[in-house]
């Protein structure tokens, strides 16, 4: 099994990373970590919900938006070429993926539950089906989520 740790990076830290105008205050200290994680051997996936999202705030976006959407198709296209540090993966929308959404996954409530108490967003529990879904087609022992939201990252606890 591969020992290094694999981390599904939640929209929060992409805008960072990719120095979004208005959405990043913290993309030095991102940056860095990022660079400690590859340095160890991490390795990173980019879940469809974070894709979405991220490419939705670029759109948006007040500022630089045409250096922000060139780091981000540049980014796409290292993951979509298996340029390190990204992992690339199939994921297939189908019904085992959405009954999961439904029952809110790992987080012990169901989607309308969280929804309905605003505790997390539908995205949020997309990227825990998914890396719930990894580790069970995956030999990876450790996978994670990367993020900095708070109820998020209550779920980042190693398989």
């Amino acid at each position: 099994m591969p020992a290094s740790t694999v981390w599904l990076i939640d929209t929060s830290v992409l805008v960072e990373i990719l120095k979004v105008p208005g959405k990043s205050q913290r993309h030095g200290e991102l940056k860095a970590e990022f660079d400690k994680r590859y340095r160890r051997g991490d390795n990173f996936v980019i879940p469809v919900t974070t894709l979405i999202e991220t490419g939705n705030h670029i759109s948006q976006c007040q500022g630089d938006r045409r250096a922000a959407a060139n780091r981000f198709v540049e980014l796409i296209q290292a993951a979509h070429g298996n340029s390190p540090p990204w992992l690339v993966r199939g994921l297939n929308w189908d019904a085992c993926l959405l009954e999961q959404l439904i029952k809110g996954d790992s987080t012990g409530s169901t989607l309308f539950e969280l929804l309905a108490a605003g505790r997390m967003g539908a995205g949020d529990v997309a990227i825990l089906v998914e890396r719930d879904a990894f580790r069970r087609e995956t030999a990876y022992d450790d996978v994670r989520v990367w993020t900095l939201e708070a109820e998020l990252s209550s779920f980042e606890t190693p398989s």
